[in-house]
């Protein structure tokens, strides 16, 4: 992964927004007290650049730098863990409304600084994505298409579990469209990729779906298994930081031991079903 501005042409640059953890998630106020919520910020952020990390160790050739952009201090302490760049936030437009008007001013400035660069693509990704895996980010980018000189423009979208939301907006080149993010947004991008004259492509990813701003968000996350670091925090431990960038070994053990996982939870449910289906058919079966 190239560090600061150098080696970008040719490859993607993620870009990570983060707002300032003591405004985050203010819609959770239900659901999670104030003084809970920073940490909840926080614990998200390092899940999802741990998982940006290991995703570039697996695909070195196209994911080649991480951006966070942000004016949070914190945010820019975990992104120098995980080897993120720390860009600052730019002020919205005058008359901008609305929370995801800076939002959509940093994701147009981030992009409009990777042109000039000549990077080939970007990869935009909300901080508040907790069970998103290496593995997704890599066929993300496998389902973008290989990078290549002078490639058509390509963009691919990722939706939002719920609201009709944009999780994952990648684009080649990066400033090909303007963000849109907001209620809605998924449509916008579609459109907006049409209008140039380029067929959107709409990858689903489970983990890449869910997206924690409501009371209902953090209920679906309870039947989903999220990153360590948001891990620890629910279950009422510390949410200590997540491990450095892993090299390419302990990436691949990371996934494999997390798809032997998912295989044996699913044994497991299919032999409970059975086993129900028996002391059903079989008079006495449940007495020992």
């Amino acid at each position: 992964m190239s560090d600061g501005n150098a080696g970008l042409a040719g490859g993607l640059c993620a870009v990570v927004p983060v707002k300032a953890f003591d405004a985050a998630k203010s819609r959770l106020a239900e659901a999670l007290p104030l003084a809970a919520r920073p940490g909840l910020a926080s614990a998200m952020l390092e899940d999802v650049l741990a998982a940006l990390a290991a995703a570039a160790v697996l695909r070195p050739e196209r994911l080649v730098a991480i951006r966070v952009v942000t004016s949070e201090p914190g945010a820019a302490a975990i992104a120098a863990r995980h080897g993120a760049v720390v860009e600052p936030e730019a002020a919205p437009p005058a008359g901008g409304q609305g929370p995801e008007a800076g939002l959509n001013a940093a994701v147009d400035g981030a992009a409009r600084r990777l042109a000039a660069q000549g990077t080939e693509g970007m990869l935009v990704l909300p901080a508040d994505l907790p069970c998103i895996t290496a593995a997704e980010i890599v066929g993300l980018i496998d389902a973008h298409g290989a990078g290549t000189p002078g490639r058509s423009p390509a963009v691919t979208l990722a939706p939002a579990r719920a609201g009709g939301g944009t999780n994952a907006l990648l684009a080649s080149p990066p400033a090909l469209l303007p963000a849109a993010y907001g209620p809605g947004s998924l449509a916008r991008h579609s459109a907006s990729a049409s209008a140039r004259g380029v067929r959107p492509r709409i990858h689903g990813s489970r983990g890449i779906a869910l997206d924690i701003d409501t009371p209902d968000d953090l209920a679906a996350l309870a039947g989903m298994q999220p990153g360590p670091c948001t891990a620890r925090l629910l279950a009422g431990e510390p949410a200590l930081a997540a491990d450095p960038v892993p090299d390419a070994e302990a990436a691949r053990r990371a996934e494999a031991q997390a798809a032997a996982q998912e295989q044996a939870a699913a044994a497991k449910e299919r032999l409970g079903a059975l086993w129900s289906m028996l002391r059903t058919a079989v008079p006495g079966s449940g007495r020992s």
